[in-house]
């Protein structure tokens, strides 16, 4: 698995992808974990990174995604919130055939139809990245603003936002 996090920041997305690699790691699962790295990176946040998973930032000058999902075997992209979407999206030509790529949504995707020049970017990929991911996980009604624009995926699926037990 694949966990590509838009940074490590503090953030419901950031946690949501680290708590994804500890927990693929913790029952045994090979997982890789990417810093997208669209805010700066807080060392709190790093220090929840289970040490048994393996950890790239693409801020790296060799950081090479393609290279990443070869050498590890992965089998399935997962990537959460728009920064790490994006990153995704910019090795699209490059990945290997026929890696499902999955999609949780955690609010982005609303704030850039709103706020447009947040990344001007959004609305070209957008519709690529609709018909490239095989898989799009929502966990608020709000998120599904975007597809009044851009249409519905093949796949959607909710998924209620949860903590783990204490």
């Amino acid at each position: 698995l694949a966990v590509i996090a838009p940074d490590l920041s503090p953030g419901g997305g950031q946690m949501f992808a680290i708590s994804l690699a500890n927990d693929w790691h913790r029952r045994g699962g090979r997982v890789v974990l990417i810093n997208a790295h669209y805010l700066p990176t807080h060392p709190a946040v790093v220090s929840k990174v289970a040490s048994g998973v393996a950890f790239y930032d693409a801020k790296e000058e060799r950081f090479d995604l393609a290279q990443i999902v070869m050498r590890y075997g992965v089998d399935v992209i997962h990537s959460s919130t728009w920064w790490a979407d994006a990153l995704v999206d910019s090795y699209r030509n490059a990945l290997p055939a026929g890696v499902p790529w999955v999609v949780s949504m955690h609010g982005c995707y609303e704030t850039l139809l709103q706020r447009p020049g947040i990344d001007r970017s959004f609305p070209d990929r957008m519709p690529r990245m609709i018909k490239r991911a095989d898989a799009w996980v929502y966990t608020a009604e709000k998120n599904l603003a975007v597809y009044d624009v851009y249409g519905r995926p093949a796949r959607l699926s909710r998924i209620p936002n949860g903590m783990p037990q204490e």
